[in-house]
């Protein structure tokens, strides 16, 4: 077999919040809901965010609470799929949190639009940034997967998958700033709110795959992200070498990590919570976390596969450096 053929196409899936972006973006989301209500002139006006958060806040404090003293005396999850248990045993509470929003009517009317223009002015304002080597990055897989033929490769080249409250949000902020630089468009899978999913447009789409029925039920829990990654893998394969590569930098990005081909874990100096959870979690399950640029770390992605354990960058430039070095290798 050529040296061509043996080359894997690489499938580069990415979590949203926290990683594609330094920070959450629910507050900008939620911004968007209450700036549409204001426009709307809603009397009474909805339920402040901050009452909605402490709602969550208290709830994921019960469930914890009562769930946790069921696990062995240490209080804390010892085993993979009692982690796994524990991370989806929380989608009611995420879902209690989206409705709680809803029915307080801080989305009424929201429309794609108005989403648009809140993504616009959160990059414009700095409120919301891309990390840093995120078009570097992209620009690299593409390049490696021009390799293949026309014929051979899937579209679309880079997928998103979210908990976040709505795919619509991400659209604006990322596919659109970065046509310029990528041929096809991003795929992105997360949940959406009702007011958008009931557009014409949106509804009039056919369900094509499991994935996208996947992404009409909701992604709310680690399970529920795995669940989509799996399925877009299995669609990406076509009969060739595919090597997946996911990003991610929490817990709820655990399973789709592990899963991956390449599973690397964002991290920023000082970590985030989120960060630091994922870190604490790890440590406690014994999976081994070395940095993308250890000198120890397979160089090749056949071997990359065969690893247990799981690779950390700050950013996504370190991750170029790496991939860079195993494109050049295989």
């Amino acid at each position: 077999m050529s040296r061509t053929s043996e080359r894997p196409y690489i499938n580069l899936v990415l979590d949203f919040d926290g990683t594609l972006t330094r920070k959450d973006t629910m507050d900008v989301l939620a911004g968007a809901g209450y700036a549409r209500q204001r426009k709307a002139r809603r009397d009474p006006p909805p339920r402040p965010w901050n009452e909605v958060v402490d709602a969550y806040i208290s709830d994921f404090k019960a469930h914890t609470d009562a769930y946790l003293p069921h696990l062995p005396a240490t209080g804390d999850s010892t085993t993979y799929e009692q982690e796994k248990a524990w991370l989806n045993s929380l989608r009611p509470i995420e879902i209690a949190s989206i409705e709680r929003a809803i029915k307080a009517g801080v989305f009424d009317q929201l429309s794609a639009a108005d989403m648009a223009v809140a993504a616009d002015k959160a990059l414009d304002s700095g409120q919301v940034q891309l990390r840093n080597g995120w078009t570097e990055l992209f620009s690299l897989v593409e390049q490696h997967n021009a390799k293949f033929s026309v014929t051979d490769v899937p579209n679309p080249l880079v997928q998103v998958v979210s908990v976040n409250w709505s795919a619509c949000f991400h659209a604006p902020e990322v596919e659109d700033r970065f046509k310029s630089l990528w041929s096809s468009h991003i795929a992105v899978y997360a949940n959406e709110l009702p007011s958008i999913a009931r557009d014409d447009v949106q509804m009039g789409q056919a369900v094509q795959s499991r994935a996208e029925r996947q992404h009409l039920q909701g992604i709310r829990t680690s399970g529920d992200k795995v669940s989509m990654f799996m399925s877009i893998r299995d669609n990406m394969q076509y009969g060739m070498n595919t090597t997946s590569i996911y990003v991610g930098d929490s817990s709820t990005d655990l399973e789709c990590l592990l899963a991956a081909d390449a599973g690397i874990c964002i991290r920023d100096e000082p970590m985030g919570s989120g960060q630091k959870d994922l870190a604490a979690t790890c440590e406690r399950l014994g999976i081994e976390v070395v940095h993308v640029g250890d000198k120890h770390i397979s160089s090749t992605f056949t071997t990359m596969g065969q690893r247990h354990g799981l690779l950390w960058a700050r950013d996504f430039s370190e991750i170029n450096e790496w991939l860079r070095r195993v494109c050049e290798t295989t």
